[in-house]
């Protein structure tokens, strides 16, 4: 493993793995950008993928980074897979044996890579993720998006996703032995840590905020495209439910996709606050 002396500490080199697509806003994108180059620890390779075909501002602007920092490599593909695909593809072109994850949208905190870092220097660390503050644009009201310290495969950690994904940094050679993200539209985050918690490999989250991620009301409206079969079906297959919680899953998602849109946002957020213990709720208070 390549290391880096910086602020007195030896620390793992590592590169960042951030997908575009013809959707992502290119003021946002160059927000998240800026947030990775303004890391107390900045990335020592920041890989673009570009799935499939982008606005041509956002590929000027591309262009621009690829030729002005020797950090950035650029690589695209003529058709959308998906991000799973995208990523599992960054991966494998990385440099670096330490790998971390951010969408084009979202703002990696000052000191996201200070933090997590430092786990990788114990041999048994998989990966190291954390909390995620969720910003609505419409109302300016901000919430935190707490996980599991440990995270398990225990049931209130089963029917949502246990970690952020957005946060995570992990080890490549795990990631690959792991088999990377299924390459589904959606859920493919919650089926990749599942396999890794099942396979006993050690995730830390850590009890900090370290991605800003924006939410929009079209957002919050879109809660019924997630619901899908698919991922389900996965992680039945991994065996991370048994037969009797996958069939009931099933159930409540059919129910709710044809549910009105304010049932579906009310169910939506318990099941979000359902795998919290009380200790990571009273943590809370501590953000800003």
């Amino acid at each position: 493993m390549l290391y880096k002396k910086n602020k007195k500490k030896y620390l793992p080199k590592f590169s960042v793995i951030l997908p575009v697509f013809w959707g992502t806003n290119s003021n946002e994108f160059m927000c998240a950008y800026q947030s990775l180059i303004r890391q107390t620890i900045p990335p020592d390779e920041i890989i673009i993928i570009c799935d499939g075909k982008l606005k041509v501002n956002l590929k000027v602007i591309i262009a621009k980074l690829e030729r002005d920092n020797k950090l950035v490599k650029v690589y695209k593909s003529k058709y959308n897979f998906g991000p799973g695909h995208a990523r599992n593809f960054g991966v494998e072109k990385s440099k670096y044996n330490i790998v971390a994850f951010m969408d084009s949208d979202d703002i990696s905190l000052p000191k996201r890579f200070e933090l997590q870092l430092p786990f990788f220097r114990k041999k048994d660390i998989s990966a190291v993720g954390g909390f995620i503050k969720e910003i609505n644009l419409n109302s300016n009201i901000s919430k935190v998006r707490v996980v599991m310290e440990v995270p398990s495969n225990e049931l209130r950690n089963k029917f949502i996703s246990p970690v952020n994904n957005v946060t995570m940094i992990v080890k490549k050679k795990e990631f690959l032995v792991m088999g990377g993200f299924p390459e589904i539209r959606k859920g493919e985050d919650f089926v990749l840590w599942a396999k890794f918690i099942l396979n006993k490999k050690k995730i830390i989250n850590l009890a900090k905020i370290l991605v800003e991620v924006k939410v929009s009301e079209l957002e919050k409206k879109r809660i019924k495209s997630k619901i899908d079969l698919q991922y389900i079906t996965y992680l039945g297959r991994i065996k991370w439910f048994n037969i009797y919680e996958e069939q009931t899953l099933k159930f409540i998602l059919l129910v709710l996709f044809f549910s009105p849109l304010i049932v579906t946002q009310i169910i939506y957020k318990i099941l979000r606050r359902f795998p919290l213990e009380n200790q990571i709720v009273g943590q809370r208070r501590k953000f800003r």
